[in-house]
């Protein structure tokens, strides 16, 4: 991209911050989707914003841009905080931000919710969905859960992950 492609992206994205919700948040995608390179800093006050859609929005878009392995528990937990949100179409959009994110976010998404001291079945759900080694590991392990919907998820999720082997063995 030239210098002044940066610097007009730039301008857009400055101008963003005030437009509607919606808007950011399409804006924002497009550019993950284009696989547009944007430097964190542009992106900061997305990651902030009160539309958590948005805030996914800016997370995948820095992942698929050039999201790099260093910020990957961070991107991972942003996206990750909107799977406790009380609005399903919130929770489907971080779900699926997750699942595109594929496997680089498993081990990420694992220390997130290690670190909160619990996981949900959305959580199990959504790992289970990215599938891989990391993956199987821990549903491994939560399908053992105390909490019978957690181990249930994960005991479902294993079970999905051999069907799916089975038909591309």
């Amino acid at each position: 991209m030239s210098a002044t492609d940066d610097q007009s992206l730039q301008h857009q994205l400055d101008e963003l911050v005030n437009a509607p919700a919606p808007e950011r948040a399409r804006f924002l995608s497009k550019l993950g989707w284009e696989r547009r390179s944007v430097p964190t800093g542009s992106l900061e006050p997305f990651f902030k914003d009160p539309d958590p859609i948005v805030r996914i929005a800016a997370a995948q878009a820095r992942w698929l841009g050039a999201g790099n392995v260093e910020e990957l528990d961070r991107l991972v937990g942003i996206i990750a905080e909107a799977l406790a949100s009380p609005e399903e179409d919130v929770r489907l959009a971080a779900g699926t931000a997750l699942v595109n994110m594929e496997e680089p976010a498993v081990p990420s998404l694992i220390r997130w919710f290690e670190s909160r001291g619990s996981h949900d079945t959305l959580g199990v759900r959504v790992i289970g969905e990215i599938g891989g080694s990391t993956a199987r590991e821990f549903l491994r392990v939560a399908a053992t859960a105390a909490d019978t919907a957690v181990a249930a998820e994960a005991r479902e999720a294993l079970d999905a992950l051999e069907e799916e082997e089975r038909w591309e063995g």
